[in-house]
């Protein structure tokens, strides 16, 4: 067989056509209201000179815009108004001096968490660019948990470049704080990276002036709204995008962005695949699939889902053993799909060190409906073959595989009957001739040393740029399509009473009851709840949960 197999062409079978139904369109439009007019009070209160009202409305569009989508990927309306509060945050007079030689590379996170591509992007940049300070600053860490701890990794990548981490002492829900903080360490940076999640305004806050250092913006969530370009000197994609998308459903300028493949080390010496599956308990002659994603990157309603897949040919080959990492056992979906094979689909929930499990892999499966690249990356510095699906709906194809390294290596499948998991498991052959071109084509783009020709490329284009901002000035248009319906029936939804109440908590009271009585005016109620000052309710939940116990 040839090994450098493409997309394979759909057959008479159509399993990933999308419909649109009048409900999920309905929500979609009733939740782009909804942000248009947490939008426009945001900017009602920006006229009024009550800048933390109006950051607080506009906190709580974008979170109401992602991840469930609105139907729109960017809105200048909105960034316009984070950049007048922004313009008008007055910065310490201060100037921290610049030091030593090479560069100053100030990464901004939203979290650090210890799985995730956003955070490996950003810490393996560090490692690999050595000859530069890179330092971290995290918006919105406590987020995750009021204990929660940056891993290691992030700590150690910026030390050993020389540079600092940094959490952002102010709460999230106080964002001019966050950003006045946050421009104050930008001071003697030569570049600032932004790898924010999507809803994150901070950076729109801080880097609006008085920052000479250059923004460069990784675009790492290409399939749902975000926000940033108004402060963005340099676009970096990890995959090549549509411009016509971008133009008209983000409104950015297309032209200027420049790809940086997600940057990969290479992998320590393997164990060989036969002591690897008996560390397991895996005979020598046993299959062994791998997978591993987020578990909600496995099944959305209307799409054909990961198991449709791969149960019947597990089930067809007694030999053949899936390992899923990400998936819970616990599972109703996994559980059962598990007992049908009598244990030969094996969840395992979530790990972190998956080393022996890449050892002792014969194929790689990617994620069906929505494709985890930079999984599929890892197993393929491994030497692992790499197989996938590929929805034929262009819109939809934003959610599937595409990186630098995958095209022509990676099977890609376009119906469930060409998806030929089979001829992988019955040719071994074919396994390791398409596992060793799958390995070189990724080492070519994505290790060193041509990742760091081209990291240098990108700190030469962002110099050169000489006005902030790749909005186009055209504001994006809305549309309740296949795209945003499949994001709503991927990611688990919001309560849009939660996000108003996170945003609104720290408000002084009299502001506080005054825009909640304005939100349930408009159809948008944050509870009762809101209305008490935080450490009451904290207190509040505290009590009730030992009632309940």
């Amino acid at each position: 067989m040839n090994c450098s197999l493409k997309i394979l062409p759909p057959s008479t079978e159509s399993p990933d056509l999308f419909q649109c139904g009048t409900a999920a369109t309905a929500e979609i439009r009733e939740r782009y209201e909804h942000f248009c007019e947490l939008v426009s009070l945001s900017e009602r209160r920006l006229s009024s000179g009550d800048q933390i009202s109006a950051c607080a409305f506009a906190q709580a569009a974008a979170r109401l815009a992602y991840p469930a989508s609105a139907g729109i990927f960017g809105s200048n309306r909105l960034e316009r108004v984070l950049n007048r509060i922004g313009d008008s945050i007055p910065s310490s007079p201060e100037k921290r001096q610049r030091s030593g030689t090479g560069l100053n590379v100030l990464h901004v996170l939203s979290y650090a968490k210890p799985i995730g591509g956003d955070g490996r992007y950003a810490w393996r940049w560090m490692q690999a660019d050595r000859q530069n300070r890179h330092s971290f600053v995290i918006t919105r860490q406590c987020d995750l948990s009021p204990n929660a701890t940056v891993p290691e990794i992030f700590r150690l990548s910026a030390e050993q470049s020389g540079g600092f981490i940094k959490t952002l002492r102010a709460s999230s829900s106080k964002p001019i704080a966050q950003a006045r903080e946050l421009r104050e360490l930008c001071d003697g940076m030569d570049f600032v990276v932004l790898h924010t999640y999507p809803y994150d305004i901070v950076p729109c806050l801080a880097l609006t002036r008085g920052v000479p250092a250059k923004v460069i913006y990784v675009h790492h969530s290409d399939h749902t709204f975000w926000i940033g370009a108004s402060v963005t000197d340099l676009m970096v994609h990890l995959r090549p995008q549509h411009e016509g998308f971008l133009r008209e459903r983000r409104g950015i300028v297309a032209e200027g962005g420049y790809e940086l493949p997600i940057p990969l080390p290479e992998p320590p010496p393997a164990l060989e695949r036969r002591r690897a599956k008996r560390l397991l308990g895996y005979a020598e002659d046993e299959i062994v699939l791998l997978t591993i994603a987020t578990p909600f990157k496995y099944s959305a309603t209307g799409l054909v889902s990961f198991l449709e897949l791969v149960e019947p040919i597990v089930s067809r080959y007694q030999h053949v053993r899936l390992l899923a990492v990400g998936p819970s056992p616990d599972d109703p979906a996994w559980r059962s799909a598990s007992l049908r094979t009598e244990g030969r689909i094996k969840p395992v929930g979530v790990r972190w060190e998956n080393e022996v499990l890449y050892a002792a892999a014969d194929i790689y499966l990617d994620s069906v409906p929505f494709a985890s690249i930079t999984s599929l990356l890892e197993a393929g510095i491994h030497g692992l073959p790499l197989i996938g699906y590929q929805l034929q709906n262009e819109e939809l194809q934003l959610m599937g595989a595409g990186a630098a390294g995958l095209q022509g290596s990676m099977i890609l499948a376009s119906s469930r009957n060409t998806y030929c998991l089979t001829e992988l498991i019955e040719d071994a052959a074919y396994r390791t001739r398409l596992g060793a071109l799958t390995k070189c084509q990724i080492q070519n783009s994505h290790c060193l040393p041509n990742w760091l020709e081209r990291l240098g490329d990108v700190y030469a284009a962002a110099r050169d740029v000489k006005s902030r901002g790749v909005m186009s000035g055209q504001e994006p248009e809305f549309q309740a399509g296949v795209l945003s319906v499949a994001l709503n029936s991927l990611y688990p939804r919001r309560d849009t009473a939660k996000i108003l109440s996170e945003c609104f908590r720290d408000l002084p009271l009299i502001s506080k009851l005054r825009d909640l009585r304005v939100l349930r005016s408009h159809g948008l109620n944050a509870g009762v709840s809101a209305a008490l000052p935080f450490r009451w309710r904290y207190a509040a939940r505290r009590l009730l949960s030992t009632y309940r116990a």
